[in-house]
């Protein structure tokens, strides 16, 4: 159906169309049902691919929540170790130190010449942080690329690294 006006005014005029369209689902006979056309499942199953992986994406670069993966330690001098899965970061707790460790009493316990933990991967470390309380979480941006962490420590104390994981 098509609606068609023209007003004329003292400056010229102006033509007004309203149209009106119709669709429906089925045969290109008239419709046979009230409702709309029902989901595409092609259509359906693309979307859910998208959001799977728009998850994913979502987890490992912005996330909310993570959860502790494999916990590795105590561990003692140096060494390293293979990631068991992609993280986000590293849960890095101290314990048995000696008196080879200087400690600033504030809060959070502050902590001199424990160690460093380096993360990387076959072609080497690229990101590091120094140990610097008993407990403490080490989130560096490219963490999801690396595949193996590194320790050393710099006197007596022993280190436990928990892998931090994308909430799944």
């Amino acid at each position: 159906m098509l609606l068609e006006n023209t007003f004329i005014s003292g400056t010229g005029s102006v033509r007004i169309t309203n149209s009106e369209v119709r669709t429906f689902c089925g045969s290109n006979g008239l419709p046979t049902q009230t409702s709309t056309c029902p989901p595409d499942p092609t259509v359906l199953a693309l979307l859910e691919q998208i959001m799977g992986l728009l998850t994913i994406v979502q987890r490992q670069s912005v996330p909310f929540a993570y959860i502790p993966g494999t916990v590795h330690g105590p561990l003692w001098l140096s060494g390293e170790f293979n990631l068991t899965d992609i993280v986000l970061g590293l849960k890095i707790e101290v314990s048995s130190i000696d008196g080879t460790v200087g400690e600033q009493l504030l809060d959070p316990l502050r902590l001199f010449d424990v160690g460093w933990v380096s993360i990387g991967d076959a072609d080497g470390f690229w990101c590091q942080t120094r140990v610097t309380n008993p407990s403490m979480l080490y989130f560096p941006k490219f963490a999801g690329s690396a595949t193996k962490v590194g320790w050393t420590s710099t006197s007596n104390a022993r280190l436990t690294i928990t892998e931090l994981l994308r909430e799944r």
